[in-house]
């Protein structure tokens, strides 16, 4: 309430008279002695300043307590705009570097593009005095920069590159010496002439020549023993010297044929454009003789590569006579003669040897009828 009010409420109408005077007359009609009221005010005063000493404490308890909700709410508000500026960082760097990614790979296909345009993407190297050099080397977009191309040899660290003057080099890396030279100052490596090769005496000339592969492909000739051809066959440079061996165990009657180079038997598994061949060069088809065989039934010899064994007691038997003498267990896939075995037919279906019937488990075989009423097995599990 205002001051003017509780003044205002102080005052009697009636009598006219003020709160503290009409407690001084009450007091005195009541008998009060002057002690006994300074006791009640003293009291009264006591009372206030207590009330008013609980009501500042109060006061700054409150006022501590606000400003420590304050200070967690402000410091949980930081921690959850810090979580939120490093997961938009981390994002942004995510998205900046999948970007990057995506544009280095479409600058990468787009100078492979380019490269291609310009280039041929296979070449041939045909040295007589540097036979190690010989064969195909492959455009490499990825360390080609700008238009200064760079080959490599397949599966070799042989390189043809150019040089800022346009003359072409080999490197040749783990070398004492640099086998290779500079060409003549021309962009395409196949119009390069005058190659050389560093010596001590200085610059010599090799018998280098380069050649463009069209299409990428090289023609490879195998011949006998006698110098006949037998196979010309065009091949990619990442085909298999299997893939000779095939078309000539074909030519051959399907007998083992084996492919050498200058006196070296060559892997299936190599790649046609790692072998060290020039132009002009052929590859010498090794007939391997196989030895014979006496076929279990017919008692003929045959060949041992033609021949199909028993994995019991080992006996041959002609490609012939096998069908009869042999026969094929559905599960392991063996065969067994019929003295060795006898291969039994499953109600499953399937045609099993004495070793599989033991670990065969099939729900058809534990006494459900899968039989049809025309006799024939009903949805067999194996191949007949």
């Amino acid at each position: 309430m205002e001051p003017s009010r509780k003044r205002a409420c102080t005052h009697d109408p009636r009598t006219g008279e003020t709160k503290e005077v009409e407690q001084s007359r009450r007091s005195l009609a009541m008998g009060w002695s002057e002690d006994a009221k300074a006791a009640v005010l003293v009291r009264h005063s006591r009372e206030r300043e207590d009330l008013s000493s609980s009501f500042v404490d109060s006061e700054a308890a409150l006022k501590l307590k606000q400003q420590e909700q304050l200070t967690n709410k402000i410091a949980e508000e930081q921690a959850l705009m810090e979580d939120r500026i490093t997961k938009f960082r981390s994002v942004q760097q995510e998205e900046v570097a999948s970007l990057k990614a995506s544009q280095d790979t479409q600058r990468r296909v787009l100078t492979r593009k380019q490269m291609t345009e310009l280039y041929s993407q296979f070449l041939r190297i045909t040295s007589s005095k540097f036979e190690f050099l010989n064969g195909c080397y492959e455009l490499m977009a990825s360390k080609s920069s700008g238009i200064a191309p760079v080959y490599r040899k397949f599966d070799r660290q042989y390189f043809l590159r150019v040089a800022s003057d346009c003359s072409w080099h080999i490197d040749v890396s783990g070398g004492v010496v640099t086998q290779g030279g500079s060409a003549g100052r021309c962009m395409l490596p196949a119009l390069a002439k005058g190659w050389t090769y560093n010596a001590k005496e200085g610059p010599q000339p090799a018998d280098l020549q380069v050649e463009e592969l069209p299409e990428g492909r090289l023609e490879l000739v195998v011949v006998s023993m006698a110098g006949n051809e037998i196979l010309r066959k065009t091949l990619l440079p990442s085909a298999t010297v299997a893939e000779l061996q095939d078309d000539l165990r074909k030519i051959k009657g399907g007998e083992r044929v084996k492919v050498s180079l200058r006196d070296e038997v060559l892997g299936k598994n190599m790649a046609v454009g790692c072998l060290n061949i020039g132009s002009g060069d052929v590859l010498h088809a090794v007939v391997v003789s196989s030895p014979s065989v006496e076929c279990l039934k017919c008692k003929r010899e045959s060949s041992k590569s033609k021949s199909k064994r028993c994995v019991d007691c080992s006996k041959y038997s002609c490609k012939t006579c096998a069908r009869k003498c042999l026969k094929k267990c559905h599960r392991c896939r063996k065969r067994r003669c019929k003295d060795c075995c006898t291969r039994q037919k499953m109600q499953c279906g399937a045609k099993l040897c004495d070793v599989c019937q033991e670990e065969h488990e099939c729900t058809e075989c534990e006494g459900l009828d899968t039989y049809s009423d025309d006799g024939l097995f009903g949805n067999p599990l194996w191949a007949m």
